[in-house]
């Protein structure tokens, strides 16, 4: 299992890599002149190549690329901000503590809520709690992200005032954009759960579960919900994901100094050196996201744990035949 997981995380180096490279000739082809951005639009031409000169702009295409890829990871250094002059690591170390518990506290409400509402809408097929429970998920599955966080703003911040609509400074903030992020995921986790548990409680052990007079409790959460839990850990991978990129937009939305404001800072003012490693930061997440959904896939199902081991092993008895 040790070597299975040693052998994803190694796997992320390439992937990281091409991102890097990737995000890197994006931003070389992107219409603008950062120099421009940074002097004014009133600089004149010798002000504006000595900038570029300065920013590293004038190399050609291969020499900044293999600069870029030096600094971020030999010296793991993403560089300095263009605009406000503080080391990108720097504000990377504030923000994306941030933005990860937006994510999370978004995602652990979309699970908490969504998993039982599926449960209860399986286990109630064609009654009101089912079609109660699908006309929701429809419904919140259609609303845009943004739509829906913008008329909170106005609903209950704006009209109401219950709740603030911008910045960080008490836990109130965290409510309107944890509950707009998390409506989505509720939607489709209940409606992935459903489909689950429909194809579950019909199997054998179940009702011989039921024949045992087992509680109906004890039948839903204990027998039938783990065997279907990996479609959904798949899901929950993907969600995760789903609200590191969704936070970009409630952040801007919001106002929460997170990176997705700083993403879109940089990518409005044309600054490179923040775009390029919020990208590839975001790129590592993704990453280390679907490697530890594969570990949890072991501990839920025996047999998908047996066939790493199975691999572990086989790794081991090559090495000894290659050793002989």
């Amino acid at each position: 299992m040790i070597n299975y997981i040693i052998k994803r995380l190694l796997t992320l180096i390439p992937v990281v890599i091409a991102v890097a490279i990737v995000i890197f000739t994006i931003m070389y082809f992107v219409p603008g002149d950062p120099a421009k951005n940074i002097l004014g639009q009133d600089a004149t031409e010798e002000q504006l190549q000595r900038e570029r000169e300065l920013l590293g702009l004038a190399d050609p295409y291969f020499v900044q690329l293999g600069k870029f890829l030096y600094q971020l990871f030999i010296k793991l250094n993403p560089g300095t901000s263009w605009l406000s002059g503080f080391p990108v690591m720097t504000e990377l170390r504030v923000r994306i503590p941030r933005t990860l518990l937006l994510s999370f506290l978004t995602m652990a409400l979309g699970v908490a809520v969504g998993i039982p509402l599926g449960v209860t809408a399986a286990v109630n097929q064609n009654k009101l709690p089912d079609k109660l429970c699908m006309i929701g998920s429809m419904t919140f599955i259609s609303i845009p992200d943004f739509w829906l966080a913008l008329e909170a703003v106005i609903l209950f911040g704006l009209r109401l005032h219950w709740l603030p609509t911008f910045g960080m400074s008490s836990w109130k903030c965290w409510i309107l954009p944890v509950v707009c992020g998390s409506l989505p995921g509720i939607a489709s986790n209940a409606r992935q759960t459903r489909s689950a548990m429909l194809e579950v409680i019909r199997s054998d052990y179940v009702a011989t579960a039921k024949a045992k007079g087992l509680a109906p409790g004890a039948i839903k959460y204990k027998h039938a919900l783990p065997n279907a839990l990996i479609p959904l850990i798949t899901m929950m991978g993907g969600h995760l994901a789903r609200c590191l990129g969704g936070s970009m937009i409630l952040e801007n939305i919001f106002s929460m100094p997170g990176m997705g404001m700083y993403l879109t800072t940089g990518i409005t003012q044309r600054d490179y050196p923040v775009v390029r490693s919020v990208v590839v930061i975001l790129a590592i997440v993704f990453g280390v996201v679907m490697v530890l959904v594969d570990i949890v896939y072991a501990f839920v199902d025996p047999r998908i744990k047996a066939i790493y081991e199975n691999q572990t092993f086989n790794l081991a008895f090559w090495r000894k035949r290659k050793d002989a």
